[in-house]
Order: C-alpha cells, then sequence, then structure tokens
C-alpha cells in the first residue's frame, strides 16, 4: 500500500517549456482538469497559488511527484522546494517495468500527469528525492570536464595531423609535443618560414624560459626546429597559405584548457565545501559500525 493513499497528491508531467499538473484531493477524486503551466516566472507562481488555495480548501499540504526527465524537471522541483513543499521524483523507466505503468507514451498529454499522480497515490513504487544543490552541480562540473577533455584532444589531434604535414619533425622535437614549451613556440613562431626567420638568441631564451632548462639544452632544440623549418622548406609552397591553421590551433587549445582548468578549480572548491558534511556522515558511520559489531 502506498504510503500517499491518504494525501493531498500532485503529479506533473514534465517537458522542456511547460509542464501538465494533475492535483488528487486524498479520497482520490481529480481536483479539476489537468492544467498546463508554462516553464517561466508567471508558470511557476501560477501553479503555488493553486496549490496554496487547494492546501488551504483541503486542510492537507500537498506533496507532488515529478517524472524524471533529465536536468527539465529540476527548475520547477526546487521552485517548489523553496516554497516549503515536499516533493519526490518518479523513474519512468523503473515505473513501467515493475508495474506496468507506461509513463512515456505521449508526453505532456494531461492523462500521464493524472497517471503520474494515481500511480504515486495508490503504489507502492520506490521514490527518490532530487539530489542536493552540491551533488548536482558536481555531477554537471564532471561531465562538463569530461565533455571539454574530449574536446581538447579532438583539437590537438587536427594540429597534431597539420604539423605532420606543414611542419615535419615538429613532433619529435620536444617530449611533450603539446607540452608548455613546444605550445609557446608554435605561438610565437606559427610556420617553418617563422622559425627560419627568427633571431636564434630569442628563440632560445624562449626555450631556455618556458622549459626551465639550461642554454646548452636550448641550443639545441634550436638547432632541431631550424632543421626541421629547412625540411618543410621543400613542400609545395601552397602549403605555406595554411600556416594560419597552426596559430587557430593553438589559440583554440589555450582558452580550450584555460577553460578546462577553470572547471577543475570549481570541482575542487566544492569537494572542499562537502568535507564538513562528509566528516559528520563518517561520525555516524563510525558509531554505527561500533554498535553493530
Amino acid at each position: 500500500m502506498s504510503q500517499f493513499l491518504h494525501d493531498f497528491v500532485v503529479g506533473i508531467d514534465v517537458s522542456s517549456e511547460f509542464s501538465v499538473v494533475a492535483m488528487l484531493a486524498p479520497s482520490g477524486e481529480l481536483i479539476r482538469k489537468p492544467f498546463r503551466i508554462d516553464h517561466n516566472p508567471a508558470g511557476f507562481h501560477k501553479l503555488l497559488d493553486i496549490l496554496k488555495k487547494e492546501e488551504e480548501r483541503l486542510q492537507r499540504k500537498p506533496i507532488y511527484f515529478v517524472e524524471s526527465t533529465g536536468i527539465f524537471h529540476l527548475p520547477l522541483f526546487f521552485f517548489l522546494r523553496s516554497n516549503n513543499l515536499k516533493g519526490f521524483v518518479l523513474n519512468p523507466l523503473s515505473v513501467h517495468s515493475t508495474k506496468n505503468f507506461d509513463l512515456r507514451k505521449v508526453k505532456n498529454d494531461s492523462k500521464d500527469a493524472e497517471a503520474i499522480a494515481r500511480l504515486a497515490k495508490y503504489q507502492d513504487v520506490k521514490v527518490s528525492l532530487v539530489p542536493e544543490p552540491q551533488i548536482l552541480a558536481l555531477r554537471m562540473m564532471t561531465r562538463e570536464y569530461y565533455a571539454l577533455s574530449d574536446t581538447l584532444t579532438e583539437m590537438k589531434n587536427r594540429l597534431s595531423t597539420d604539423l605532420y604535414l606543414l611542419f615535419p619533425g615538429f613532433l619529435d622535437v620536444f617530449s611533450g609535443a603539446f607540452g608548455k614549451t613546444a605550445l609557446a613556440i608554435l605561438k610565437d613562431f606559427p610556420s617553418p618560414r617563422a622559425i627560419l626567420a627568427a633571431d636564434t638568441d630569442s628563440l632560445t631564451s624562449l626555450i631556455s624560459k618556458t622549459s626551465r632548462k639550461g642554454t646548452a639544452w636550448a641550443t639545441k632544440k634550436v638547432n632541431q626546429l631550424k632543421d626541421c623549418a629547412q625540411l618543410a622548406s621543400s613542400m609545395p609552397h601552397e602549403f605555406s597559405w595554411l600556416d594560419a591553421k597552426i596559430k587557430v590551433h593553438i589559440d583554440g587549445i589555450e582558452s580550450m584548457q584555460a577553460s578546462l582548468d577553470g572547471v577543475v578549480t570549481q570541482i575542487r572548491l566544492t569537494l572542499s565545501s562537502f568535507l564538513p558534511m562528509l566528516s559528520v556522515i563518517l561520525s555516524f558511520l563510525m558509531v554505527y559500525l561500533v554498535l553493530a559489531f
């Protein structure tokens, strides 16, 4: 038997731009025809006003249930929660497989909202709370980190392909083709012609400074770069038109790396805010283990 059998239950079928809401009285009677609210301030406050009026009439606080829809249900869920209303999330796939309720037929149909409400009211289904905002933020930032990492890898692969053609041998000069020194060289001298025309002392100083190694090591790298640039000069002259691609890649890689670093910093800050919470959880866990064993 459902724990919400005698409650004022609200079922909300959520889409990206609007939701359909159905309300069931404690008796199970449909309070009014399911209605639509838009996902904007007016729509959210419209729903809140209706719920407050029904709460006053029924003398029961509403308990709302939303179908999990990725991120689309979160703004409405948190809005209602911020107004001291209790809510839960239903997983439509697990519900369908265990209780044979099809909640994924036609989105935004009034029957779907009513089905969600009746499911929560009469069926003993598992419900879940939306994770705490810190968890959600950490989850989304982690996903962003991996997405940016994939994009950065793709950009580096494109640069490698272009360097293989436009600057043969460059990738073998430095142990890390995308390390600080290699990228600094390509940023200031983005073509074989620029390397050949560069002042040797300036090039040596740049390599020594960015690599934090001695002048002898830097001089050796300069000679290798000059040799590679000389080899590139044997390539068709028309390939020089593509030199600008290297600079575009470098600018993109630097920008993407900065974004990635920013996400990492934010993840670390978020994790640091969890430390007090984790300390409390571990304390309770230790007490439980002591009492249990």
